[in-house]
Formats: C-alpha cells, structure tokens, sequence
C-alpha cells in the first residue's frame, strides 16, 4: 500500500525554477521563484564580486500558510538558526550563502519527494538538519509527550496553531536523515474492510510494547491509533487530519486508559472532546441471553477447556461517540479476555475485524483460552 503520510493528503506538484528578473537594486536583483506551483519573492544581492559570494533571501507571505508558521517556529525555537530566519505579521524569509553558485551556509527550501517540502539548514555545503511537516512524527511526539508528561516537548505544542502540524527535526548523519521511525517496523494490515497501515515500534530501552495503526476513509480523513501497553494498563490514543484550504489539520486527540481491575472487570477512563468518562467492563456467567440496554455491548465467549459460556458487558459513557474510530477501538480492547493474558502482546492480535465487527483475535500461532460465539 502506498504509505499514507502528509503525502497522503496534500496534491501539490513540486518545482522549483526562477522566474524572470523583475526589479534591479544596486548589486541585488529581484526574482520570482517557484516552489510547488506557488509564487514567491527571492532577492540576490552580491556580498563580494571578486569571490563571487551572493546571498540569497526568500520570503514567505502569511498566506503561505505552511511554510509560514515552519519559519515562525524555527524562528521561535532554534537560536542558531535566527540569524537566517526573520518573520514579522506578514511575511516570512530564509536567507542562504552562495559562493559561485554553491551553496555554503544557510536555511533554503527543499522538496521532500515529490509533493512534500522541509527547510534545510546548510552549513559548509553540506546539510546538518531540517525540519519537516510529518504526520506520522507529530502524532507520536504528541502522544509520548502526553504518557511522559515531557512539559518541555509538550510546550511546543502550544506555541503552534490549533490543528497545525508540529515541526520536527531531522538531523543529517552518514549521508542519510534521521528519521523517528527507522526502528520501526511496517506493514499493510486490514482492518475490517479498509486498508491501513501498522507501525511497530521497536524499542530496546522502553518496558512497554507500543503500536501505531492509520487508515484513511472515503472522505480524505486519516485517523491514527495508538496504542500502548505497560503490564495491566493500555494507553489508546486516536486523532484524525483531514484538509481545509490545501492546509492540513489535526482534530482534537481522544485518549483512554484501559486497566484490568482483575478476573471478572475492566475500566475505561476516557477523555473526548465531550469531557472526561469513566465506563466498566464485566465479564460474567448469568447474564440474561435477551440482555438490550443503551450504551451496553454484549459478546459471548465459549472457554475451549469446558465449553461454558463468558460473556463480556461492555458498558461505555455516552460521551464516547459512536460511528468513530475511538469507539471502535475502546469496545474491541474491552471486550477480548484474553487482552491481558501475560503471555500475549499486542502485536499478537489481529486487528482484520476491528472496524467491521468490534472484535481483535490471536493469530494462529497463539493458542485461544476463548472463542467467540
């Protein structure tokens, strides 16, 4: 599957060219150039004629709202760069140095692929860092950033518009950048009847077992879940971004914690943009065979080592929507009682029936203590 990212969600065509000159100062001249079908301003002026040194700045209006708020940031946030980047109300610049036509030092912008960009900080022609609008590094600085409690990480976020994408740093090493999820493991997955993607996340140092799944719908939307399991505790977390005006925007980040509060129970505490919850999970024998309440999801196991009947009550608070993603989720972890066996991880569930039945399932290869009905 083509892996959904930003990529994913913007349709812009890269290209970069100069324009004609349009305007001529004492030893600068002005240009237009081009950077993914958008105009801008570029302006050249020769610091040293002999040594053919000439410094190059391109500004970004506010209406290039992306590329914009990356600068503000930089700005904002990195000290060595803010003498290569200025912002003020309505527009933006990165200035570069050039030596006959080569890039020496400086902040410049460049295409990511085909249909992405970063801002590239150069030092001695060579690149030593960037920063990149990645939905898949946002959502998951966002959600460590939040479990940590890191206040540091989680300031950033306040410094960014509502719904605008995080900037994160990439730094250059042995030819390559070093990308978040280079440990990290992917695969195309089903999820009950849409494709999406599955990231695991491999770790060494961390004590808990941490997956991110996405799927995109009909309607340009891509919804990312996390999940995070530490002993008798899973974190869920669920976000969605979608596209206003060409510009990407990331929804309000629903999160749960799902305990095991021993053989017979679960809990959920959930936070949605509704308010905070508290919803509990039983696990019983008697039942009623007729059982229809709201907001109360029945699943009836058979335990293969004596055939007798377990049935799961789910019983979520109404402000967890249904039709949603998040719903989807919490009722599929609530509902298997195998979830917390200490044998059993994450990455040994199935996930091909969550979106179409509620339900996760063992793989082959792990033996069932249940069966669903």
């Amino acid at each position: 599957m083509k892996k959904i990212t930003l990529l994913y969600l913007l349709t812009l065509t890269a290209s970069v060219q100069a324009q004609e000159v349009v305007d001529s100062l004492p030893n600068c001249k002005q240009e237009k150039v081009l950077f993914f079908n958008q105009e801008f301003s570029a302006e050249n002026c020769i610091v040293n004629d002999s040594l053919a040194i000439e410094e190059r700045v391109v500004s970004f209006p506010q209406e290039a709202k992306q590329m914009y708020n990356s600068l503000k940031f930089i700005e904002q946030h990195d000290e060595l760069l803010q003498s290569f980047v200025t912002v003020n109300d309505s527009v933006a610049t990165a200035k570069a140095t050039y030596t006959a036509n080569e890039l020496i030092q400086g902040v410049v912008l460049e295409p990511i692929q085909s249909n992405d960009f970063s801002f590239v900080y150069y030092n001695e022609g060579q690149p030593v860092y960037r920063y990149v609008l990645d939905t898949d590094n946002h959502f998951y600085t966002y959600v460590k950033a939040e479990i940590e409690k890191d206040e540091k990480v989680r300031d950033l976020f306040y410094d960014i518009e509502e719904g605008e994408i995080l900037p994160t740093k990439e730094v250059y090493v042995n030819g390559d950048w070093s990308k978040w999820d280079k440990q990290a493991e992917r695969e195309t997955i089903n999820l009950g009847g849409r494709e999406g993607e599955l990231i695991s996340i491999n770790n060494q140092e961390a004590k808990a077992e941490q997956l991110i799944f996405k799927v995109g719908d009909d309607q340009g939307v891509l919804h990312y879940v996390y999940l995070e399991k530490q002993g008798h505790a899973i974190y869920v977390y669920e976000q969605q971004f979608s596209v206003d005006d060409g510009i990407v925007k990331g929804g309000f980040v629903n999160n749960a914690l799902v305990q095991n509060m021993g053989l017979d129970r679960k809990r959920i505490t959930a936070r949605t943009e509704k308010g905070n919850s508290i919803s509990d999970i039983y696990f019983e024998n008697f039942a009623p065979s007729n059982w229809n309440q709201p907001n109360q999801y029945i699943f009836d196991y058979v335990k293969n080592s004596n055939k007798k009947v377990l049935r799961a009550r789910v019983v979520l608070d109404k402000s967890i929507e249904k039709e949603s993603i998040f719903f989807d989720v919490l009722v599929a972890l609530a509902n298997n009682p195998e979830l917390f066996r200490i044998d059993v991880k994450l990455a040994d569930f199935s996930f091909d029936q969550l979106l179409s039945t509620h339900v996760i399932h063992l793989k082959g290869d792990k033996k069932n203590l249940f069966t669903l009905k």
